[in-house]
């Protein structure tokens, strides 16, 4: 059980700022998404970073007389990955949704102040004075 608490815990440090992946590396991560399992061919050079980041994880077939697992050549999306994507996609939403709904809305409420209240205020003011 510890173990396993140990493993979520180390999970949950990850840094997803300090991953940085090319669009080729997007891209085999999109593709992924619709495969269960993509073979080692498949990934070529970018497997080592992707395993390295923690995005995708070895499948393994069975295991042999030492008791170890014998990797089957597959890999597979990670929960990491998962995790990774969801960060990505707050992000975006609070990087570029956010700013452009800011502006939107103080639009808005500039132009109705504008066409309602400035004549309101001018009036006020010319008769003040």
């Amino acid at each position: 059980m510890s173990e396993y608490y140990e493993k979520r815990r180390d999970e949950k440090m990850i840094d997803y700022d300090k991953i940085i992946l090319t669009y080729q590396e997007h891209f085999l991560l999109f593709h992924m998404r619709f495969l269960k399992t993509v073979s080692d061919e498949f990934l070529g050079d970018s497997a080592d970073i992707l395993l390295e980041y923690g995005l995708i994880v070895p499948n393994y077939d069975a295991v042999n007389d030492l008791g170890s697992n014998c990797f089957d050549g597959t890999y597979r999306l990670s929960d990491t990955y998962k995790r990774f994507r969801k960060y990505a996609r707050r992000q975006t939403i609070h990087r570029y949704l956010t700013p452009i709904t800011v502006s939107a809305a103080t639009t808005v409420v500039l132009h109705i102040l504008q066409q309602w209240w400035l004549p309101v205020i001018s009036d006020w003011l010319r008769g003040l004075l």
